[in-house]
């Protein structure tokens, strides 16, 4: 695997939700759509405390290699031994990705860190739009399937 697009260490709370940001944001480079991006979020920020409980520091490297986006969790082994993956995440690029290369897309995420640095409250309120357009997303999924049950219910007509 080719040298990783972003490392991000693991040592506290605050490192847990600029993650959390970052990943959504480099989601959003590659053009995700915002579901995906969301959900990306989530589970780094899921892995990310999952490291930080079980050994308080690790990392997770994003990569991006044949068409895919990799997410790798480290955690240390020991202070003599290098750090061992714990979690391999893998999601194909979707179709309209973003054609950079490789040293515009690293250069992107530079950027992307020195221009938005984490603010605690942008970021639950961007965690708090996700979630309304989630619930927004299932309630006209849930409106769609009972439409759908009352067609198949209704008589019809001879």
């Amino acid at each position: 695997m080719n040298a990783p697009l972003l490392v991000l260490a693991i040592r506290n709370k605050r490192d847990i939700v600029q993650a959390r940001q970052r990943i959504r944001q480099t989601a959003g480079l590659l053009g995700f759509d915002h579901q995906e991006q969301s959900g990306l979020a989530s589970a780094v920020f899921e892995i990310a405390c999952k490291l930080r409980q079980q050994s308080r520091a690790g990392e997770i490297r994003l990569h991006v290699e044949a068409d895919a986006l990799h997410l790798i969790a480290y955690c240390p082994d020991g202070e003599a031994t290098p750090p061992h993956a714990t979690l391999h995440l893998q999601r194909p690029l979707p179709t309209k990705a973003l054609n950079f290369t490789s040293e515009d897309l690293a250069w992107a995420v530079v950027e992307l860190e020195l221009l938005t640095p984490l603010n605690l409250f942008d970021e639950i309120h961007q965690q708090n739009q996700e979630l309304l357009l989630l619930v927004r997303d299932l309630q006209a999924c849930q409106a769609e399937v009972a439409r759908l049950r009352h067609e198949r219910s209704a008589p019809t007509a001879a």
